[in-house]
C-alpha cells in the first residue's frame, strides 16, 4: 500500500484501502495474498467508495471526519426525547429499556461531537428525574 501511496487499515476481518484510484489496485493484491493462505474476498462485502459518495468503514461515515451515520444519530436523539417525555422506548420496532439507550449513547459519544455530549447530558438528567419520582 505504501508503494501505491495508499493507507491500509484492518479491523478483525475487514480490510480498508484508502487513497487515490491506486487504492483500487490493492483489491487484486489482497485477493492474491488471501488466496495463498486459503482465504478469499467476499464479493458481497467488497465496496469502492469514491469521492462525493458517503464512505462507510465498519459502520461509520469517514468522508471528511469520522461520524456515526445521520440516520442512527437521529434515531438516538428521538429515543432520548421519548425518554425525557416518559414514553416507552422502542428500537427496530421492539420495546427496549434505558440501559439499551445508555449503550447507544455511549457508542455515539465514542465519536466526539457537541451533540453526543448534549444528548448524554439530557439522558442523565432525565434518568435522575425518573429516579426521584420512584423514591
Amino acid at each position: 500500500s505504501e508503494k501505491r501511496n495508499c493507507k491500509y487499515s484492518r479491523y478483525a476481518d475487514d480490510l480498508t484501502f484508502s487513497g487515490s484510484e491506486e487504492a483500487i489496485g490493492m483489491l487484486g493484491i489482497a485477493k492474491y495474498t488471501l488466496n495463498r493462505i486459503g482465504l478469499e474476498l467476499d464479493q458481497n462485502k467488497t465496496n469502492i467508495f469514491r469521492r462525493g459518495r458517503r464512505q462507510m468503514v465498519t459502520g461509520l461515515v469517514v468522508n471528511q471526519k469520522v461520524n456515526v451515520p445521520r440516520r442512527i444519530r437521529k434515531r438516538i436523539r428521538a429515543a432520548v426525547h421519548s425518554f425525557e417525555l416518559g414514553k416507552k422506548l422502542h428500537w427496530d420496532g421492539l420495546e427496549t429499556n434505558s440501559s439499551s439507550l445508555s449503550g447507544r449513547l455511549s457508542y455515539l459519544c465514542m465519536i466526539p461531537s457537541d451533540s453526543s455530549q448534549s444528548l448524554m447530558a439530557r439522558f442523565k438528567f432525565a434518568s435522575k428525574k425518573r429516579s426521584k419520582k420512584k423514591s
